[in-house]
């Protein structure tokens, strides 16, 4: 199997079934999760071979200290026309009120939208996409160009808006 224990655990709506209420449920603890409570034998990825290092950065310092860098992440050019890997863009437009809406099956999600950011993450893919058009060299999967842009969002609501 391949997961990751020190990811997000699953939500649960209900407080009773939630492993703070102590009633032994536990249903927001993820297979992982338990299996490494157990003491199964499981092994960490240790190195990275995806995220130039001002990226993965940020993740070893919030969860995983002891990832290292594959070598053929470093020295990679940045995106054309972007100037810094990590960019944080503060504002004050708060999320969209009324939840996530319905699902495909018609349950009910209890998912966030934010309709700025959703509008300023398209405005960005645009601008990534149209420096590509343009000749600009960057770092992708393509020789000399941007390759395939990747949005990554943990809401499913939100990503339906981006879509």
């Amino acid at each position: 199997m391949i997961g990751d224990h020190l990811q997000l655990r699953p939500k649960v709506e209900s407080y009773a079934l939630q492993v703070q209420s102590g009633r032994g449920f536990d249903l927001d603890v993820s297979l992982f999760e338990r299996l490494a409570r157990a003491r199964y034998p499981c092994a960490m990825l240790a190195l990275q071979h995806r995220m130039p290092p001002a990226v993965s950065a940020l993740v070893r310092g919030m969860t995983y200290p002891a990832l290292r860098d594959a070598p053929g992440v470093q020295g990679r050019a940045l995106l054309p026309g972007v100037r810094d890997r990590v960019v944080f863009i503060p504002h004050a437009h708060g999320e969209d009120t009324g939840g996530g809406g319905a699902a495909d099956d018609g349950s009910c999600v209890a998912s966030r939208t934010n309709r700025f950011e959703v509008g300023m993450v398209s405005a960005i893919v645009k601008y990534v996409l149209q420096q590509q058009q343009r000749g600009g060299e960057g770092e992708g999967g393509d020789e000399g160009g941007v390759g395939e842009v990747v949005v990554l969002t943990p809401y499913v609501a939100q990503l339906r808006a981006l879509r």
